[in-house]
């Protein structure tokens, strides 16, 4: 898992930049159809695998920081809550 250290991509990091790009997309979409004033956006994804308690497998998680340019916190705030409830 991680792939070897410093040998290009790993596999952790394709699926956090798929997840980044679908999560952006999927924000752009909300803020679009709320009519928002959002100048700029972006997202960063980090992965990580998680042990399953329940059954000692693996499962990989995803953790997002998302920016958007232009508007207050609370704006951005409701956009991104938004945007996780409907971003698969």
């Amino acid at each position: 898992m991680g792939g070897p250290e410093g040998e290009g991509t790993n596999p952790e990091q394709l699926f956090a930049a798929g997840c980044s790009a679908c999560c952006d997309g999927a924000l752009n979409l909300l803020i679009k159809k709320e009519k928002a004033e959002v100048s700029s956006t972006s997202i960063k994804a980090d992965a990580h695998f998680q042990r399953d308690e329940d059954n000692g497998s693996f499962k990989i998680g995803v953790a997002f920081n998302a920016c958007l340019e232009g508007v207050g916190e609370a704006t951005a705030r409701d956009l991104v809550e938004k945007t996780y409830a409907f971003c698969p």
